[in-house]
């Protein structure tokens, strides 16, 4: 009996586990049994290390086991978080032994962001388990392709700015469902030219900044044209020209009508010096086709019923603009 890294981006994937271990560094796996102990009281066993000590936890009082005498204490059900690479011979006995385990970095970026936990809400809400094709535009360190990776049969990212290639790759290891592509999407296939603003995922095109770079761009719909794709969601947050990527798939979107989730094109249409004529023209579109939901960041104070609640009402009722919308095919 084998199993292999899993990489997880919800606490809903753990629900079956009996008892929850963590391997490495006591400051991510303090993070780790936090979360964990909310969540599945009475389930979390302790610390795994990679030197024998006599030594306990020095928060919770838990024993710091060794991991060669623990591979033999494992029972079925049993997890382990790995905070900590470098030991295959550890890696290699819970295989043997079916254990499941997992890099916990995803799971802790999903939960203690601002925005990300919105985004998780969307998926559980309208994605179910395998819905589809999923394209991710704006993929940044691949967090959110990762997440979509566990709802939908496979991912495609699109990610412009070469020096997140590295991040993406860590942050999908062990997605054998996801497919990196690096390049821009836009309204029209060809290039464009990108502030890429090395790797703090602020990369933008270009509107007369310094060091430049152009990239190639596609087109959603020439894209799933001459891959014969028909996605069933679309996630898009590329800083201000959201607009310009949806209007660039209008016949996909007619056609097939997936589920979209994009940062609201009026709201980021002045920060990045964008026309806010192309983004009333892509609402207007999408108003035709859509129910509009929506996404509030969870740093605009605001009810809880605000999230998800329909656009228009969001607006009249908050006088504000959310940062993101889910558009959710009508009819």
């Amino acid at each position: 009996m084998t199993t292999a890294l899993e990489n997880l981006t919800d606490l809903d994937q753990l629900a079956g586990v009996k008892r929850f271990f963590v391997y490495g560094s006591l400051e991510v796996g303090d993070r780790i049994q936090a979360m964990v102990a909310a969540r599945f009281p009475g389930r979390f066993y302790g610390f795994i290390s990679d030197r024998r000590s006599t030594a306990r936890h020095p928060l919770s009082a838990y024993t710091t086991r060794f991991w060669k005498d623990m591979l033999a204490c494992f029972e079925p059900g049993d997890f382990v978080f790995l905070t900590q690479g470098g030991n295959p011979g550890f890696e290699a006995g819970l295989m043997a032994q079916g254990i499941r385990f997992a890099q916990p970095f995803n799971l802790v970026s999903v939960y203690q962001t601002y925005e990300t936990p919105t985004f998780l809400h969307f998926c559980k809400t309208f994605l179910g388990g395998a819905a589809g094709v999923a394209l991710d535009v704006g993929g940044n360190t691949g967090l959110t392709g990762a997440m979509l990776a566990s709802h939908c049969r496979h991912v495609y990212i699109f990610e412009a700015n070469p020096a997140l290639a590295q991040a993406i790759a860590d942050t999908t290891a062990g997605c054998g469902n996801v497919t990196v592509l690096m390049e821009a999407v836009a309204r029209t296939s060809g290039s464009l030219t990108l502030y890429p603003a090395g790797q703090n995922n602020m990369s933008a095109v270009a509107r007369d900044r310094t060091d430049p770079l152009v990239v190639p761009c596609v087109a959603l719909d020439d894209f799933c044209r001459e891959r014969g794709i028909v996605p069933a969601v679309i996630k898009i947050d590329v800083e201000g020209v959201d607009a310009e990527v949806i209007l660039g798939a209008a016949r996909t979107l007619e056609a097939h009508r997936p589920h979209l989730f994009f940062e609201h094109p009026l709201v980021n249409a002045g920060a990045y010096d964008t026309d806010p004529a192309s983004a009333r023209e892509c609402l207007a579109f999408l108003g035709r086709h859509y129910d509009l939901l929506a996404y509030p960041v969870l740093d605009q104070l605001l009810p809880a019923e605000a999230l998800g609640a329909p656009l228009a009402d969001f607006e009249a009722r908050y006088g504000c603009l959310p940062v993101n919308v889910a558009a959710i095919p009508t009819g």
